[in-house]
């Protein structure tokens, strides 16, 4: 019987001291108030990463590029389209794949430059729709058939975003394999 009150008492002294930490530990998982200092080179710092590429894209040398291949995407958008007359993308914005739909245009050397292998590629979805895509890859799959190699589907954006602005986040995957 002794037992049991010694047990029972300290139970009961557990539950008061759980009970009395309680109100204590509650502040800790409210949210932390946000910094109040303000560091102005810091924010400076960060707000000019923002504008790196912008000043790549601005230059000459890099419009005479867009240009090229503005005209590149142009033409081949067209011998498609002329090509497979069942197909109507041409009342697509970004269809043509110029200027602002031709993405980074340092880009388009993904296997001239021996990064790797891309293949455009064309399907039918079971309603008819005709899904393009390309598949990019670090290693020439035939060279190493029993390699496994991660699979990784990257859509298109919501209304007019096309393909091509995804590039850098294809190519940076194959690279990494």
């Amino acid at each position: 019987m002794a037992m049991r009150a010694q047990r029972l008492t300290g139970a009961v002294a557990a539950m008061v001291v759980c009970a009395l930490a309680l109100p204590a530990a509650a502040p800790a998982t409210e949210h932390e108030e946000p910094p109040t200092s303000f560091e102005p080179v810091l924010e400076a710092e960060n707000f000019s990463i923002t504008q790196q590429r912008q000043a790549v894209y601005d230059t000459p040398e890099y419009q005479v590029q867009l240009a090229e291949q503005s005209k590149a995407n142009r033409e081949e958008a067209t011998k498609e389209q002329a090509a497979d007359l069942e197909r109507n993308f041409s009342d697509d914005l970004c269809y043509g794949g110029e200027n602002g739909c031709a993405g980074d245009v340092r880009l388009y050397g993904w296997e001239a430059n021996n990064y790797g292998r891309v293949r455009k590629v064309l399907f039918t979805a079971r309603n008819g729709a005709t899904i393009s895509a390309r598949i990019w890859s670090a290693n020439n799959p035939a060279l190493h058939p029993n390699a496994k190699m991660p699979g990784i589907v990257i859509t298109n954006g919501s209304v007019q975003a096309d393909e091509q602005l995804y590039w850098y986040a294809a190519q940076a995957l194959a690279k990494d394999g």
